[in-house]
């Protein structure tokens, strides 16, 4: 068993890395195509575009409720076991 955690932190640990060295470390210009017309003058404190942080809430919801559920449910039967 402690092998396969050790395995699974070494793969996420490489994976995290990865990602970090493919990265683009330089922004797209503001004249880039999709840039919309404020890119040259986007100021954060003028509020910008809304942004649908809600847009799909309720999956992320349940989701959370399935986890819980789960973790919660195998601890249990841990417990009743030992």
């Amino acid at each position: 068993m402690k092998l396969i955690k050790t395995f699974s932190l070494a793969f996420v640990l490489t994976l995290i890395n990865v990602t970090a060295v493919l990265a683009d470390p330089t922004p797209p210009s503001p004249t880039a195509k999709g840039a919309g017309v404020n890119a040259l003058n986007d100021d954060p404190s003028d509020g910008g575009e809304p942004v649908p942080i809600d847009q799909n809430i309720i999956f992320l919801m349940i989701g959370g409720l399935i986890l819980g559920t789960t973790v919660l449910y195998k601890n249990k039967i841990k417990k009743a076991s030992v």
